[in-house]
């Protein structure tokens, strides 16, 4: 090839300017990593794919899959971010690029509901600090290990409001599921 000007057959190392740049930085959002945002119509929790909308293509429903790190549990109207492809990432054999479009969700715009599918979760924090209007942890097994606890407000246990507490012997009565007075030893302290 011919060394001139215009680069029409060749790029040399260093010969691109700022224009070529821009205009290669604007073919790649064009047509490479393009962002849209869609709408939720359905969405399947177990596989993380669903059925989209986009407001721009009016009644056209797309497929898309979540490569969140999230497990993402969305219902209709959640507004999610798609990133478009010509490739579809988890059929490595499927490679006519040319004629088709895949929609990935990389994430939800406006979350309501996140879940977490791990083995295991550490989490090392020097202060936790959650609202909620409510709780529910379920569990076979459910072990604190602290110094200690403090709980202001009212203590229910099994469904009946805890009244008993007796710190002088270090023990923790309170009525168990089937109405007995139940004792458990160990470090207590009183109950603000």
């Amino acid at each position: 090839m011919n060394n001139n000007n215009n680069n029409n057959g060749y790029v040399r190392s260093g010969s691109l300017n700022v224009s070529s740049v821009g205009v290669l930085k604007q073919y790649l959002f064009e047509n490479i990593f393009i962002c849209r945002i869609g709408i939720i119509k359905s969405f399947d929790c177990e596989t993380q794919t669903g059925v989209v909308v986009i407001k721009e293509y009016e009644g056209l429903k797309i497929s898309a899959r979540s490569i969140s790190n999230f497990n993402l549990d969305l219902v209709e109207e959640d507004e999610v971010v798609l990133l478009q492809s010509n490739f579809n990432i988890f059929q490595e054999s499927d490679n006519n690029h040319f004629d088709k479009n895949y929609y990935y969700i990389l994430s939800v715009l406006n979350p309501k509901k996140i879940g977490i599918k791990l083995d295991g979760l550490n989490v090392n924090l020097q202060e936790l600090d959650t609202q909620s209007e409510n709780i529910k942890f379920k569990a076979k097994k459910l072990i604190i290990d602290v110094d200690n606890i403090e709980i202001k407000g009212n203590l229910k246990i099994n469904g009946i409001k805890f009244e008993n507490h007796v710190h002088s012997s270090g023990t923790l009565t309170y009525v168990n599921s089937s109405g007995l007075p139940t004792t458990a030893n160990g470090k207590t302290g009183p109950l603000a």
